[in-house]
């Protein structure tokens, strides 16, 4: 038996294509409360958000200078031995990790803080 594609069939393909893509560009544009945890050693140093633009540094063992710039943050500068936290590039979700100085960064959702699995 032939099958026969007809346009009805390509509208309905076309139309959910449609809302796929714009449920995408809904959840991947807005993330609204996004913000950087900065903690060393386990002590929460600083909260930013990623919607303003901001510098700071941590001092340690090491020097950190984080830059957070259009919605990511990233370790602009540091003088540890390694400078993985520094090639990472710039995130807006997960974590860079600055092993020798203690650092961490997350990025968050103030929203959503927690997940299934700690609740």
């Amino acid at each position: 038996m032939k099958q026969v594609i007809k346009p009805s069939d390509i509208l309905f393909a076309a139309g959910i294509c449609a809302a796929a893509i714009c449920i995408f560009l809904v959840l991947a544009l807005s993330a609204p409360g996004a913000q950087a945890v900065v903690t060393q050693n386990g002590r929460v140093l600083y909260t930013l958000p990623l919607d303003t633009d901001a510098t700071v540094c941590v001092s340690g063992s090491y020097q950190n200078e984080i830059t957070v710039q259009n919605g990511e943050i990233r370790v602009s500068d540091t003088n540890c031995p390694n400078h993985t936290c520094e090639k990472q590039g710039a995130i807006s979700r997960g974590s860079i990790v600055c092993a020798p100085n203690g650092m961490v960064i997350t990025v968050t959702n103030a929203q959503e803080d927690v997940d299934a699995v700690t609740q």
